[in-house]
């Protein structure tokens, strides 16, 4: 944990220098929400960055109208909770 002025690129460099200083080693993805200092830090550093569904999620919400809200959730939800093509072929009978 650190506390920074301000969210830029250069806090979150310096933060995850500290951690990998501090021996945290291993990293292949970085999940986060979609605030770019980070996003440009991560870019920098030796592993993934994945946006946060939560996030995505009220992002997404938060453009639709209050009437289509729910639909899109559930859309969403359909979505996001789909199996993947590996897991598709993993259950298809032999």
């Amino acid at each position: 944990m650190d506390v920074g002025e301000v969210e830029s690129d250069a806090f979150w460099t310096e933060f995850l220098r500290g951690l990998k200083k501090r021996g945290l080693q291993g990293v292949c993805l970085a999940i986060s929400d979609d605030h770019e200092g980070l996003k440009a830090a991560i870019a920098r550093a030796p592993f993934q960055w994945q946006r946060c569904t939560v996030h995505f999620v009220r992002d997404m919400l938060y453009h639709c109208r209050r009437g289509q809200r729910d639909l899109v959730a559930a859309s969403l939800r359909e979505v996001l909770n789909a199996a993947t093509s590996r897991d598709r072929a993993r259950d298809r009978p032999a």
